[in-house]
């Protein structure tokens, strides 16, 4: 098959399959634009430099990965995560004994974040791998979780996960230190409820996020391109 057949099979797909239709839909019509940059600092082998300077980028990962356990062995070959400061997994079906295989899992990333339910037919359970460079400037702050990092969720319809964590600025000028939520939010449950339990969760720690950058990051389970989401979105920006 030629390249020009190939492109034209292509397109037909784009045409007829709907998951092809939706995913070029999104493409062309996104909210929220992505690049991916980090991607490029595989070929510099920026993974290996011994300290970060001072000009480097920080990259992080977020990842839905829909079950961690059957799932290591991918996720330990997936070169992506080479280049990144740290990563974020969730709806990971976690249970408390793999919290040794996350522990294990890469060779230069350090676990940072488990967690895990106490009812094991519910979805929970995020993780954080930091890269051993920011070990010590990459700290983990609190969760919605209760004290031995369990989610009490029996219901999916009522899950949202939220993990919040603080990046330590290494610059030798004295720059800023910034918190970074990752969240996951169940389909089942009502925008406003998981706005509510945001809110709730951040003015916990409103002494310091009111002076500080905060980056979310997560998976909303909300399609903000679509015309009739987009008040979500402002809803969420507004907060």
């Amino acid at each position: 098959m030629t390249q020009e057949q190939k492109q034209d099979e292509i397109e037909k797909r784009e045409r007829s399959d709907d998951v092809r239709k939706e995913m070029k839909r999104l493409r062309e019509e996104s909210v929220l634009k992505n690049s991916y940059e980090s991607l490029d600092l595989i070929e510099t082998n920026r993974v290996h430099k011994p300290s970060r300077q001072s000009g480097d980028k920080f990259f992080c990962l977020f990842q839905n990965i829909q079950h961690f356990n059957p799932k290591r062995d991918i996720l330990r070959k997936d070169f992506s995560y080479l280049s990144m400061d740290v990563i974020f997994l969730v709806e990971g079906h976690n249970m408390i004994q793999y919290k040794y295989q996350a522990e294990h899992l890469f060779d230069q990333f350090e676990l940072a974040h488990f967690s895990s339910p106490i009812w094991r037919q519910t979805s929970t359970g995020q993780l954080c791998f930091v890269n051993k460079r920011l070990k010590d400037n990459f700290k983990f702050v609190a969760d919605n979780c209760d004290m031995q990092g369990n989610h009490t969720y029996l219901d999916d319809k009522e899950l949202v996960e939220l993990s919040l964590f603080k990046l330590i600025s290494s610059s030798p000028t004295g720059g800023k230190s910034i918190y970074i939520l990752s969240l996951y939010k169940h389909p089942s449950l009502a925008f406003g409820d998981f706005l509510k339990r945001l809110k709730d969760f951040l003015n916990k720690y409103a002494n310091v996020l009111s002076t500080s950058t905060l980056l979310i990051m997560g998976d909303f389970n909300v399609d903000f391109n679509k015309e009739k989401e987009k008040s979500k979105l402002d809803k969420l920006i507004d907060m």
